[in-house]
Formats: structure tokens, sequence, C-alpha cells
């Protein structure tokens, strides 16, 4: 049983009986009081006799529709606070509502438990009716995972605690590989449905012919080899959140039945003829710019992933984050390792901006901890930090220089070709943060080579 909310009082407004009986029957469980309202018109009267701590609103009845007792809310001396049900919700429908007035916008069917979280959520926030002082603790604690000062940060953290409170939204990350995205993805996940799933999906790391059956599930005998059913990551990750990294990446084919699914909030398993809701936030990061011309990335899947957009700048447009965030990323592993240093000499510090970082933040990662293993005493200087950026650079595949032994130096290590291509392969996907395309594109090799080569190798 959910939290006690006992000394709440709630209103239930819906004209099909069968669905007040059992909301009625699990918030009394509750220990709410409960009133129920078959119209509108019933609703509108018992709000200006009486007040509510919550109101349960159906949008679509005969008598008075939804629409028309939110509009009557704003005339009353304390709304309640107000959730919204529709048997189907869109983007431009749910930011109205919100707008009005509407704390939340709920898709049926619906769960006692998801109701009675979405309440206690708004009354211990900024709606609060209730004497409980807001708790702020887990909010501040995923918001400020995303570590920076700039101006540009610090929208990106108000940004998340904006769409935090629409968790149907589906939200769409751009920035450039190394960017810190699927932590922003994280963030918005925790506070928004943190004791749900998250379930991670790399579009660039799936097999096409695997990609539909990963994603939406298959029933038994729908392609050779398929002898029960599968849940897929949208129906597993319940109300929680699915992440699709590198959405860019998708498969044209497997475009179109997303789109529908999120349309829809319905979609079908590999092989099924039975429609499963969908009921997870869809949450899509890109490092490609998906609107534009050359992209495959069909314009009306586009705008219906990019329901609300955040942009992760690069670190060379943040240069006054770079020395606070190498100090974090050099304390957290110093308590992963002891006896590595935790500080930088000014030296060192200056040299930071210097350096463009085109690998971002993941770049900064490896540095500062690849500095750590090699330096001589308890304080980073520029010497040490210089010799691993230099070390990296030469190995990145932008620069076309991988690390190969000098035959003539090192007679008893000549390796080859086999081991040269493994670690040209190896070097190019780490470097791009394992983006398949970027990595392929890199080595100047077709995407689907660079996949088998990996396999070949024990790399996938």
């Amino acid at each position: 049983m959910s939290e006690s909310s006992t000394g709440r009082s709630i209103l239930l407004v819906d004209d099909d009986p069968a669905i007040v009986r059992y909301l009625r029957h699990g918030f009394e469980r509750r220990g709410y009081t409960v009133t129920s309202a078959a119209d509108g018109l019933d609703a509108v009267e018992l709000l200006r006799k009486q007040s509510f701590d919550g109101l349960v609103l159906d949008l679509h009845m005969s008598e008075m529709d939804g629409w028309s007792v939110i509009r009557q809310l704003k005339h009353l001396p304390a709304a309640p606070l107000t959730v919204l049900l529709s048997g189907y919700i869109d983007v431009p429908a749910t930011v109205a509502a919100v707008r009005a007035g509407v704390y939340d916008v709920v898709e049926k069917p619906v769960t006692i438990d998801d109701l009675d979280r979405r309440f206690r959520m708004g009354w211990q926030g900024a709606h609060s009716t209730g004497p409980a002082p807001r708790n702020t603790e887990p909010l501040k604690d995923a918001a400020d995972q995303i570590l920076g000062e700039t101006p540009a940060v610090r929208h990106i953290r108000n940004q998340v605690r904006s769409v935090a409170r629409f968790p149907d939204l589906s939200v769409l990350i751009m920035g450039e590989t190394g960017t810190g995205k699927e932590l922003v993805a994280d963030a918005i996940h925790k506070l928004t449905h943190a004791d749900l799933p998250f379930a991670s999906f790399n579009c660039a790391a799936i097999p096409e012919a695997l990609f539909e059956s990963e994603l939406f599930g298959h029933e038994p005998g729908s392609f050779t080899g398929a002898r029960a059913t599968r849940v897929g990551l949208l129906e597993s990750a319940g109300s929680g959140s699915v992440f699709l990294d590198e959405v860019g990446e998708m498969p044209p084919a497997l475009q179109p039945k997303l789109l529908r699914a999120l349309e829809t909030r319905r979609f079908r398993r590999l092989g099924g003829t039975r429609d499963i809701p969908l009921r997870a936030r869809v949450i899509s990061a890109t490092n490609r710019v998906l609107d534009q011309s050359e992209s495959e990335m069909r314009s009306d899947l586009y705008f219906r992933l990019a329901g609300f957009t955040i942009f992760t700048p690069p670190l060379r447009e943040r240069l006054p984050d770079i020395e606070p965030l190498a100090l974090h990323l050099l304390e957290a592993f110093a308590r992963r390792y002891s006896g590595v240093p935790t500080r930088l000499s000014q030296s060192a510090g200056e040299l930071l901006l210097q350096h463009d970082w085109p690998g971002n933040v993941r770049e900064l990662k490896l540095v500062v901890e690849h500095t750590a293993v090699i330096a001589g005493g308890a304080v980073i200087e520029a010497e040490d930090l210089q010799r691993a950026i230099r070390q990296r650079s030469s190995h990145s595949p932008q620069s076309g220089k991988f690390p190969v032994f000098n035959s003539a130096e090192h007679h008893s290590d000549v390796r080859g070709l086999r081991d040269v291509e493994r670690e040209m392969i190896v070097a190019a996907y780490e470097s791009s943060g394992h983006n398949l395309s970027s990595a392929a594109r890199s080595l100047g090799i077709p995407r689907s080579t660079l996949r088998d080569k990996l396999r070949k190798y024990g790399c996938r």
C-alpha cells in the first residue's frame, strides 16, 4: 500500500461508473475522503460548495466535458490540484491543459498507485495545500548531477526541472559526442520516475535485423528462431523512461512504427495482433542535426521525438566549467584508487583551457584519469597533462595515427596486419564514444563493415 494520505479530499469526475468505483475504492483504502460526480455540471456545483485537495477529471464526458470544468476552476477561490484523464494524449493538448492550471495529464487506463504518487508529488511541490514543507532534496540531487555554473549549464538544469513535470512528454537531447546527453536523460528520469525502470537503447549498436524485436518485442513464430514471447524495451520500461541513444541511426524502415507508437501511445510486438499501451516517456539523444535535408530521419518522427528539446553545449563553449569539472573527475578517480593526485597546479589548470576538447567531457575524463596514473607527485603538473593529451591525441582516429610498433626497434614484437587492424578499429570506436557511424566515417569504411570487424575481434 502507498504512503497514507489520510485527511486529503478527492473529487472524482467521470461518467463511467466502473472507473469511479475502482478509483473510489483505491483512494479510500489509502485514507482519502472521496466524493464523486458523474458529469461536469455536477462537478462544478460541488466545487462551488466545498473545497477539495485533489480533482481527478475525465476529459470526455457527455454532460459538460473536462475542458469546460477546467475553465471554471479559475473562478474558484481555491482550486484543487487537478489531474486530467484522457483516453489519448497529444503534446499540444497536454501543454494547453497545464497552461490552464492542470497539474498533470494521464492516459487511461490508470492505476491508483500512479494517481496517488502524482498527487503526493504535486502537494509536496509548488501546488502544496498541506502544512508539510516541500522536500526538495530529490529534485536538487538529480538536477545537480549536471555539473557546471556557466549560463548554458544552469539553463539545462532549469530545463530538466521544467520538463520533469510532464511525464509523458517526449524529450530530444542534442549535442556533440561526449557532452553528457545520457546524464541529462538520467536526471530527467530521476526527477520524474526515480522508482521506475530506465531502459537504455543504443540505436547504432543494434543490428537492423534485431532492431524491431529489441524495441517492440516479438511473438513466437514471428521469425525463424523466435520460439518464445520477447518483451521489448518499450514494454519492459513500464511507466518509466526509454532512452533512445543515437536515435539518428534508427533504420528508416522502423521509423514509421515508432512514429505510430508515439502518436497513438500504442504498439504491437513483432508478429503480434494485440495493442500494447506505451506508458513510458521516450527520451532521445543525437549528435546529428536531424531536421536537415541530408538526415535519414523522417520529419514527422523528428517532431514527435522533439516534444521538448535540450541542447548540450561542447566544452569549448563553457570554458569556466573545465577546471572545476576536471577536479571533480579527479576526486572521483581518487575515491576509487587511493594514492593518486587530487590537485592541479596553476599551469595545469591554464593548459586545460588551451585544449579544444573535441571529445568533450568524455575526453576530459579519460585525459584526467590518464594523467592521474602517470603523474609522479601529489599535484598534477602541466607537463603531466600535456603528455596525456599528446598521447591520446596521437591515438585518435582524427589524427590518422594509431599505436603500432616500429619493427626496427621491436623485432620481438612485430605483429601482423590483423593486430594493427584491430587496434585501429578499437581506437576509432572508443574515441568516437562507441558511435558506430562516426567511427566508420573516421576510418573511411562502411558502417556495416565496421560492425562486422568489431564482432570479428570480439568488441561487441
